[in-house]
Protein backbone atom coordinates (compact mmCIF):
# COMPACT_ATOMS: atom_id res chain seq x y z
CA UNK A 1 0.00 0.00 0.00
CA UNK A 2 1.63 3.72 -0.76
CA UNK A 3 2.09 5.90 1.72
CA UNK A 4 2.29 8.99 -0.23
CA UNK A 5 0.40 11.93 1.31
CA UNK A 6 -3.23 12.67 0.10
CA UNK A 7 -3.78 15.37 -1.59
CA UNK A 8 -6.61 18.19 -1.39
CA UNK A 9 -7.51 20.07 -4.17
CA UNK A 10 -9.50 23.15 -3.71
CA UNK A 11 -12.12 24.74 -6.03
CA UNK A 12 -14.71 26.65 -7.29
CA UNK A 13 -15.47 28.55 -10.47
CA UNK A 14 -12.53 28.26 -12.75
CA UNK A 15 -12.22 25.48 -14.78
CA UNK A 16 -9.06 27.01 -16.84
CA UNK A 17 -7.13 27.00 -13.96
CA UNK A 18 -8.49 23.85 -12.60
CA UNK A 19 -6.91 22.00 -15.85
CA UNK A 20 -3.61 23.62 -15.80
CA UNK A 21 -3.40 22.24 -11.98
CA UNK A 22 -4.32 18.51 -13.32
CA UNK A 23 -2.23 18.36 -16.30
CA UNK A 24 0.83 19.68 -14.28
CA UNK A 25 -0.03 17.59 -11.66
CA UNK A 26 -0.31 14.34 -13.71
CA UNK A 27 2.91 14.79 -14.67
CA UNK A 28 4.97 14.12 -11.05
CA UNK A 29 5.43 9.80 -11.15
CA UNK A 30 4.10 9.79 -7.46
CA UNK A 31 0.33 11.53 -8.85
CA UNK A 32 -0.53 7.55 -10.25
CA UNK A 33 -0.03 6.30 -6.30
CA UNK A 34 -1.58 9.41 -5.13
CA UNK A 35 -5.49 9.63 -3.74
CA UNK A 36 -7.18 13.23 -4.62
CA UNK A 37 -9.31 14.96 -2.86
CA UNK A 38 -11.31 17.29 -4.48
CA UNK A 39 -13.62 19.56 -2.22
CA UNK A 40 -15.77 21.94 -4.61
CA UNK A 41 -17.49 25.33 -3.18
CA UNK A 42 -20.61 25.62 -3.87
CA UNK A 43 -21.91 28.91 -6.58
CA UNK A 44 -22.84 31.47 -4.50
CA UNK A 45 -25.30 32.32 -7.83
CA UNK A 46 -26.64 31.52 -11.08
CA UNK A 47 -23.52 33.69 -12.40
CA UNK A 48 -21.32 31.40 -11.12
CA UNK A 49 -23.22 28.85 -11.96
CA UNK A 50 -22.29 27.44 -15.12
CA UNK A 51 -18.47 27.50 -14.36
CA UNK A 52 -19.00 25.47 -10.72
CA UNK A 53 -21.01 23.12 -13.18
CA UNK A 54 -17.86 22.97 -15.25
CA UNK A 55 -15.54 22.36 -12.52
CA UNK A 56 -17.40 19.31 -11.10
CA UNK A 57 -17.48 18.18 -14.73
CA UNK A 58 -13.56 18.29 -14.67
CA UNK A 59 -13.09 16.26 -10.84
CA UNK A 60 -15.44 13.61 -12.26
CA UNK A 61 -13.03 12.87 -15.29
CA UNK A 62 -10.36 10.23 -14.85
CA UNK A 63 -7.56 11.96 -14.50
CA UNK A 64 -4.71 8.76 -13.63
CA UNK A 65 -4.51 9.24 -9.89
CA UNK A 66 -4.94 6.31 -7.32
CA UNK A 67 -8.42 7.24 -6.58
CA UNK A 68 -10.78 10.22 -6.17
CA UNK A 69 -12.97 12.06 -4.13
CA UNK A 70 -15.18 14.47 -5.03
CA UNK A 71 -16.77 16.45 -2.08
CA UNK A 72 -19.57 19.18 -2.90
CA UNK A 73 -20.31 21.88 -0.31
CA UNK A 74 -24.32 22.30 -0.18
CA UNK A 75 -23.68 26.11 0.37
CA UNK A 76 -21.24 28.11 -0.12
CA UNK A 77 -18.28 28.52 1.90
CA UNK A 78 -16.26 30.63 0.78
CA UNK A 79 -11.89 30.66 0.26
CA UNK A 80 -11.32 30.49 4.05
CA UNK A 81 -13.32 28.21 5.66
CA UNK A 82 -13.47 25.72 2.43
CA UNK A 83 -9.36 25.50 3.01
CA UNK A 84 -10.11 24.68 6.81
CA UNK A 85 -12.72 22.38 6.14
CA UNK A 86 -10.58 20.25 3.62
CA UNK A 87 -7.56 20.35 6.43
CA UNK A 88 -9.50 19.07 8.98
CA UNK A 89 -10.80 16.48 6.87
CA UNK A 90 -7.66 15.17 5.86
CA UNK A 91 -6.36 16.01 9.43
CA UNK A 92 -9.20 13.72 11.28
CA UNK A 93 -8.27 10.69 8.73
CA UNK A 94 -4.49 11.03 8.03
CA UNK A 95 -0.96 11.48 9.24
CA UNK A 96 0.18 13.99 6.64
CA UNK A 97 -1.33 15.94 3.84
CA UNK A 98 -1.09 18.51 0.63
CA UNK A 99 -3.27 21.11 0.10
CA UNK A 100 -3.97 23.02 -3.68
CA UNK A 101 -5.51 25.69 -4.88
CA UNK A 102 -6.96 25.53 -8.34
CA UNK A 103 -5.27 28.34 -9.42
CA UNK A 104 -1.80 26.08 -9.42
CA UNK A 105 0.78 24.97 -11.54
CA UNK A 106 3.53 22.14 -10.57
CA UNK A 107 6.47 21.19 -11.04
CA UNK A 108 6.84 17.77 -11.98
CA UNK A 109 9.24 16.86 -9.00
CA UNK A 110 6.38 18.87 -6.48
CA UNK A 111 5.02 15.67 -5.09
CA UNK A 112 8.68 14.05 -4.81
CA UNK A 113 9.45 16.40 -3.15
CA UNK A 114 6.33 16.89 -0.93
CA UNK A 115 6.23 13.34 0.24
CA UNK A 116 10.10 13.23 0.81
CA UNK A 117 9.71 16.30 3.40
CA UNK A 118 6.50 15.09 5.11
CA UNK A 119 8.55 11.44 5.90
CA UNK A 120 12.04 13.36 7.07
CA UNK A 121 10.77 15.70 9.11
CA UNK A 122 7.79 13.84 10.35
CA UNK A 123 9.39 13.93 13.87
CA UNK A 124 10.77 16.61 14.26
CA UNK A 125 8.13 18.87 16.40
CA UNK A 126 9.70 22.22 15.17
CA UNK A 127 9.11 21.96 11.53
CA UNK A 128 5.56 22.61 11.20
CA UNK A 129 4.96 23.07 7.40
CA UNK A 130 6.57 22.11 3.75
CA UNK A 131 6.71 24.89 1.36
CA UNK A 132 6.21 23.94 -2.14
CA UNK A 133 6.42 27.92 -3.60
CA UNK A 134 9.34 30.06 -2.64
CA UNK A 135 10.03 34.01 -4.48
CA UNK A 136 12.27 33.93 -7.32
CA UNK A 137 15.65 32.54 -6.82
CA UNK A 138 18.98 34.38 -7.00
CA UNK A 139 21.33 32.55 -5.22
CA UNK A 140 19.50 29.21 -3.55
CA UNK A 141 20.35 25.36 -4.92
CA UNK A 142 17.54 24.41 -6.78
CA UNK A 143 18.42 20.88 -6.14
CA UNK A 144 18.49 21.98 -2.29
CA UNK A 145 15.68 22.41 0.51
CA UNK A 146 16.24 25.03 3.16
CA UNK A 147 14.79 25.63 6.75
CA UNK A 148 12.83 28.82 6.88
CA UNK A 149 10.39 31.18 8.84
CA UNK A 150 7.91 32.47 6.62
CA UNK A 151 5.12 30.12 5.36
CA UNK A 152 3.72 29.89 2.05
CA UNK A 153 0.13 29.34 1.08
CA UNK A 154 0.95 28.06 -2.19
CA UNK A 155 1.27 23.88 -2.64
CA UNK A 156 1.94 23.03 1.12
CA UNK A 157 2.13 19.96 3.49
CA UNK A 158 1.93 19.58 7.22
CA UNK A 159 1.15 16.75 9.54
CA UNK A 160 -2.35 15.96 11.21
CA UNK A 161 -0.90 16.49 14.75
CA UNK A 162 0.40 20.35 13.98
CA UNK A 163 -2.59 21.08 12.36
CA UNK A 164 -5.22 19.58 15.28
CA UNK A 165 -3.33 21.67 17.60
CA UNK A 166 -3.39 24.75 15.75
CA UNK A 167 -7.29 24.35 15.17
CA UNK A 168 -7.85 23.42 19.13
CA UNK A 169 -6.84 26.97 19.70
CA UNK A 170 -9.82 29.05 20.51
CA UNK A 171 -7.77 32.07 19.55
CA UNK A 172 -6.86 29.85 16.36
CA UNK A 173 -8.17 33.12 13.65
CA UNK A 174 -6.97 35.99 16.40
CA UNK A 175 -4.38 38.74 15.89
CA UNK A 176 -1.81 37.12 18.85
CA UNK A 177 1.10 38.92 17.23
CA UNK A 178 -0.34 42.55 18.67
CA UNK A 179 0.19 41.77 22.11
CA UNK A 180 4.09 40.85 22.01
CA UNK A 181 7.13 43.36 22.26
CA UNK A 182 7.73 45.48 19.10
CA UNK A 183 10.84 43.01 18.45
CA UNK A 184 8.97 40.29 18.38
CA UNK A 185 6.34 42.00 15.76
CA UNK A 186 9.21 43.42 13.58
CA UNK A 187 10.42 39.53 12.95
CA UNK A 188 6.99 38.22 12.68
CA UNK A 189 6.74 40.82 9.55
CA UNK A 190 9.80 39.69 8.05
CA UNK A 191 12.16 42.72 9.42
CA UNK A 192 8.85 44.97 8.65
CA UNK A 193 9.57 44.44 5.34
CA UNK A 194 6.09 42.03 4.87
CA UNK A 195 2.50 42.78 4.81
CA UNK A 196 1.96 39.81 7.49
CA UNK A 197 1.03 42.59 10.02
CA UNK A 198 -1.56 44.20 7.96
CA UNK A 199 -2.97 41.14 7.23
CA UNK A 200 -3.30 40.55 10.41
CA UNK A 201 -5.35 44.08 11.03
CA UNK A 202 -7.74 43.94 8.17
CA UNK A 203 -9.18 40.42 9.26
CA UNK A 204 -9.38 41.63 12.47
CA UNK A 205 -11.48 44.79 10.92
CA UNK A 206 -13.30 42.14 8.28
CA UNK A 207 -11.91 43.84 5.37
CA UNK A 208 -10.40 40.56 4.23
CA UNK A 209 -11.12 36.87 5.06
CA UNK A 210 -7.93 34.99 4.91
CA UNK A 211 -6.16 32.09 6.84
CA UNK A 212 -2.86 31.50 5.90
CA UNK A 213 -1.28 34.07 8.21
CA UNK A 214 -2.94 32.96 11.00
CA UNK A 215 -1.00 29.43 10.58
CA UNK A 216 1.90 31.46 9.66
CA UNK A 217 1.03 32.96 13.11
CA UNK A 218 1.07 29.92 14.92
CA UNK A 219 4.01 28.50 13.43
CA UNK A 220 6.06 31.35 14.54
CA UNK A 221 4.43 31.91 17.72
CA UNK A 222 5.09 28.56 18.69
CA UNK A 223 8.82 28.82 17.14
CA UNK A 224 8.88 26.49 14.52
CA UNK A 225 9.84 26.28 11.31
CA UNK A 226 9.08 25.42 7.56
CA UNK A 227 10.69 23.41 4.70
CA UNK A 228 11.16 25.77 1.47
CA UNK A 229 12.80 24.75 -2.10
CA UNK A 230 15.37 26.70 -2.92
CA UNK A 231 13.33 27.06 -6.43
CA UNK A 232 9.81 27.02 -5.99
CA UNK A 233 8.16 23.75 -7.42
CA UNK A 234 4.92 25.70 -7.69
CA UNK A 235 3.08 29.06 -9.36
CA UNK A 236 0.42 30.45 -8.74
CA UNK A 237 -1.72 31.59 -12.11
CA UNK A 238 -4.52 33.36 -9.83
CA UNK A 239 -3.17 36.96 -10.13
CA UNK A 240 -4.95 37.48 -13.07
CA UNK A 241 -7.71 38.98 -11.62
CA UNK A 242 -9.38 35.70 -10.68
CA UNK A 243 -8.57 34.96 -7.56
CA UNK A 244 -10.38 36.22 -4.25
CA UNK A 245 -7.44 38.09 -1.81
CA UNK A 246 -4.85 37.88 -5.01
CA UNK A 247 -5.49 41.18 -7.34
CA UNK A 248 -3.28 41.46 -10.75
CA UNK A 249 -0.23 41.56 -10.88
CA UNK A 250 3.22 39.59 -10.96
CA UNK A 251 4.96 40.43 -8.22
CA UNK A 252 4.79 37.05 -7.15
CA UNK A 253 6.44 35.53 -10.31
CA UNK A 254 8.61 32.83 -10.06
CA UNK A 255 10.30 30.27 -12.30
CA UNK A 256 9.26 26.96 -11.74
CA UNK A 257 11.59 24.42 -10.88
CA UNK A 258 12.75 21.57 -13.30
CA UNK A 259 14.96 20.08 -10.62
CA UNK A 260 14.46 17.43 -8.20
CA UNK A 261 15.28 18.85 -4.72
CA UNK A 262 17.52 15.58 -3.65
CA UNK A 263 19.71 17.69 -0.49
CA UNK A 264 17.19 18.17 2.75
CA UNK A 265 18.54 20.41 5.25
CA UNK A 266 19.20 18.79 8.83
CA UNK A 267 20.42 22.21 10.55
CA UNK A 268 18.43 24.80 11.72
CA UNK A 269 20.44 27.36 10.51
CA UNK A 270 17.41 30.10 8.70
CA UNK A 271 20.04 32.71 7.72
CA UNK A 272 20.98 31.14 4.74
CA UNK A 273 20.68 31.55 0.99
CA UNK A 274 17.07 31.20 0.50
CA UNK A 275 17.07 34.25 3.63
CA UNK A 276 18.58 36.10 1.43
CA UNK A 277 16.66 35.39 -1.52
CA UNK A 278 13.45 36.58 0.21
CA UNK A 279 14.89 38.80 1.63
CA UNK A 280 15.73 40.51 -1.87
CA UNK A 281 12.20 40.10 -3.00
CA UNK A 282 10.60 42.04 0.31
CA UNK A 283 12.93 44.76 -0.87
CA UNK A 284 12.54 44.95 -4.43
CA UNK A 285 8.68 45.26 -3.59
CA UNK A 286 8.99 47.97 -0.96
CA UNK A 287 10.57 49.93 -3.39
CA UNK A 288 8.37 49.32 -6.43
CA UNK A 289 5.48 50.09 -3.98
CA UNK A 290 6.53 53.04 -2.87
CA UNK A 291 7.44 54.82 -6.46
CA UNK A 292 4.09 53.20 -7.50
CA UNK A 293 2.32 55.06 -4.32
CA UNK A 294 4.58 58.14 -5.36
CA UNK A 295 3.74 58.47 -9.16
CA UNK A 296 -0.16 57.67 -8.25
CA UNK A 297 0.00 60.31 -5.73
CA UNK A 298 1.51 63.07 -8.07
CA UNK A 299 -0.98 62.21 -10.93
CA UNK A 300 -3.73 62.67 -8.79
CA UNK A 301 -2.12 66.20 -7.73
CA UNK A 302 -2.22 66.70 -10.89
CA UNK A 303 -5.53 66.45 -12.11
CA UNK A 304 -6.73 67.85 -9.48
CA UNK A 305 -4.80 71.19 -9.73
Amino acid sequence: MSSNAPIAIVAYNRPDHLESLLDSLIKNNEAKDSKVYFFVDKFKNSNDRGKNREVINICSIDWGFKQTELIINEENLGLKKQILKACDYLADNYEYFIILEDDLVVSRYFLNYMNKSLKNYKEDKKVFHINGYNFKKIFSNKKKSYFSKLAHPWGWGTWSDRWKDFRSNEQYDKNLIKNFEHSEQRKFNFFNLGSYINQLEKNEQQIIFTWAVFWYQYIFLSNGYSITPGESLTENKGFDGTGVNSGQNNNHATNLNKSEITKFSSKKNIYNTVFIDNYLWHIKIKIKNYFEYHIQHKKLKYFNN
